[in-house]
């Protein structure tokens, strides 16, 4: 009985290192250093900003922004008929939204764009 139990233990203490080391998207964002100051912007209102900018774009909408280590992941469903336009139009309006913001390495824009039910 005390085998089981080690070997129980051993297992379940395997398994919460794994969870812990696993690679998951940050909780914060580093912003551009200062001389004296240390700034970071949090994950999820960024990602609700972007989200807001992104509607702003002529045609877009539902749209959900994920945003990784290197890479804001943007998706979104478009009344316009050429998706390719749409697409490129969203990156900028992004890019243009990120750049703004004094990020220290501003992620690459990656857009994914559906045709919306009509």
């Amino acid at each position: 009985m005390p085998t089981l139990t080690g070997l129980g233990l051993l297992l379940l203490g395997r398994l919460l290192l794994i969870v812990g080391l696993r690679r998951r998207a940050p909780l914060a964002v580093p912003g551009a250093p200062r001389e004296w100051l240390t700034v970071t912007f949090a994950r999820r209102p960024l990602e609700a900003s972007l989200g807001r900018l992104a509607v702003r774009t002529c045609g877009v909408e539902g749209v959900k922004v994920r945003l990784r280590r290197r890479t804001a992941r943007v998706s979104g469903r478009s009344l316009a008929t050429d998706l390719a336009a749409a697409g490129a139009q969203l990156s900028g309006n992004l890019e243009q939204g990120l750049e703004r913001l004094p990020l220290a390495s501003p992620p690459s824009v990656s857009v994914g764009l559906r045709r919306a039910a009509t």
